[in-house]
């Protein structure tokens, strides 16, 4: 898998078990690419290109860019469709009988209550399971862990609901130390997603890193 950076002669090659830091010393190079990924991750334009064996990919859900690691959210909206979905597979398949009960049970409820009303009411228990994960707040148990511990969670579930081919870390060395983002690297190498860092002034450089330098005037060094 490849990103293409249109205007900047640059092509980052992603390989396994290895992180590509792209540092962007000009601050309007820096915006412009930052703000390009962001709007081809809604589904805009822009002149970043994506592609894996030749073909391109669309951008939107392939990619995850995180801004700042103090804000990820585990039960974000996207993660808990998917998770929902997850959720319905196994109950359509595993959990029919229970299922039934629940509904026939929201039926005994409704009759009860409508009973001692006086006038009529109508209702519908024919409700399907996404509405009843949602009627119970259904999320991700997450306990209160540090930012590295809290990432390294957020890889995990990206991989297994989401299927997320690259990960984005935006100036991500000035909030972890290398030793977090050394234990970062081996759960995505693990889980195959590929990172891409994105630094605005050069940090050392780390084992398993390959580093892409876009100097102030926009000229590219590649480090092995």
């Amino acid at each position: 898998m490849k990103l293409t950076f249109g205007g900047y002669n640059l092509i980052i090659q992603f390989h396994e078990n290895q992180v590509c830091v792209l540092t962007v010393e000009n601050p309007q190079s820096f915006l412009n690419i930052l703000q390009n990924l962001e709007w081809q991750c809604r589904g805009e334009e822009g002149t970043i290109v994506l592609s894996e064996e030749g073909a391109i990919l669309p951008m939107m859900n392939q990619i995850e860019i995180i801004w700042n690691p103090l804000l990820v959210d585990i039960n974000a909206k996207k993660i808990l469709n998917r998770l929902y979905q997850e959720m319905k597979i196994v109950a359509s398949e595993e959990c029919c009988p229970e299922f039934r009960g629940i509904q026939q049970a929201m039926g005994q409820y409704l009759n009860t209550v409508g009973f001692k009303l006086p006038y009529d009411i109508t209702y519908n228990v024919e409700v399907d399971h996404l509405a009843i994960y949602k009627l119970c707040d259904v999320q991700l148990e997450l306990e209160e862990i540090d930012v590295q511990k809290r990432l390294i969670e957020y890889i995990k579930v990206l991989s297994m609901l989401c299927n997320l081919k690259l990960l984005v870390l935006v100036n991500i060395k000035s909030y972890l130390s290398n030793e977090q983002l050394s234990e970062l690297y081996k759960t995505a190498f693990y889980y195959k997603i590929n990172v891409l860092l994105i630094e605005s002034t050069q940090k050392e450089r780390l084992e398993g890193e390959k580093q892409y330098i876009l100097d102030h005037s926009d000229c590219l060094i590649e480090l092995e």
